[in-house]
């Protein structure tokens, strides 16, 4: 789902327009992050946050994006900084791996890539942080981008620091 499709489900979403977005202005704290399919079968992975940040969840809702479905939410950190959360499930490894490798393909730098493992070690996908054009309609101003089996993740922010506390808050 690019940008400018999710700042229209926002505005349609605000205008009351669209029924499957979701106002759940509920605190959650950094070590309990939302659950997606995957992340819901690895309950027991997660640790908890050091840093005592807490996120407020904003708007949710779902979109087609050529998969058999996608969802975003909004998060807010006790100290600041906006995130918004994607994920798609592509129906195979392969086809999720692909459509990560057309977004980095606009990144303007990789800052750190390695492998997403399971809770028993073993590779399911990859996880990468990368910088991307501000006016990229797809990912970024920085993005923490995962696959864990047929489904794609990414995380978006205004700045690699954010991404990266993200990313410590949320075991990825």
């Amino acid at each position: 789902m690019s940008r400018s499709v999710f700042i229209l489900m926002l505005a349609m979403c605000a205008a009351g327009a669209v029924t499957s977005c979701n106002y759940n202005h509920a605190k959650i704290a950094a070590d309990t992050p939302v659950a997606t399919p995957a992340t819901a079968a690895n309950n027991n992975a997660r640790q908890a946050s050091k840093s005592g940040r807490t996120y407020t969840r904003g708007i949710a809702g779902e979109g087609a994006e050529g998969a058999r479905g996608a969802s975003f939410i909004t998060l807010v950190s006790s100290d600041g900084m906006n995130f918004t959360k994607w994920s798609t499930d592509y129906g195979t490894p392969e086809r999720a791996s692909s459509q990560l490798q057309l977004k980095l393909a606009k990144a303007l730098e990789i800052v750190a890539r390695e492998s997403t493992k399971d809770v028993n070690g073993r590779e399911v996908g990859e996880t990468i942080v990368a910088r991307f054009s501000a006016n990229n309609r797809d990912a970024g101003p920085a993005s923490l981008l995962w696959t864990a089996g047929s489904e794609l993740f990414q995380a978006d922010s205004s700045s690699v620091e954010n991404i990266l506390a993200y990313r410590k808050d949320f075991n990825h």
